[in-house]
């Protein structure tokens, strides 16, 4: 069973888009590893400040469970985790702050 579960963790793909979905359904289902899983995603993803889709239909219960996990650990997943799809986002976006000079510069260097 615990074999199961590791493969469960492992092949959730959780994003900011689904992870309101997932807790409900994992409360909803009692499943409490998967639960605590996806709430610190959450942490994650709003220590991060990725804008988390439908907060407003999550069960009343799974954001007093948040609230308490968030009071526990403030800051503490302040950087996304690696291997994550987002910290590849992230990287992308360490290389797109170019000016539109930059652009200009690199377009007439391709003509030559």
């Amino acid at each position: 069973m615990d074999e199961l579960k590791k493969a469960v963790n492992k092949s959730t793909i959780l994003t900011p888009h689904n992870i309101c979905e997932y807790l409900n359904l994992c409360h909803s289902k009692k499943c409490e590893e998967l639960l605590d899983y996806c709430l610190e995603h959450m942490l994650i993803f709003s220590q991060n400040d990725y804008a988390i889709i439908d907060k407003g239909l999550l069960n009343a219960e799974v954001k007093l469970l948040y609230a308490d996990r968030a009071m526990k650990e403030p800051l503490k997943h302040v950087k996304t985790p690696k291997n994550n799809y987002y910290s590849f986002l992230d990287e992308r976006e360490k290389h797109s702050d170019w000016t539109e000079t930059d652009a200009v510069g690199c377009a007439c260097s391709d003509l030559n």
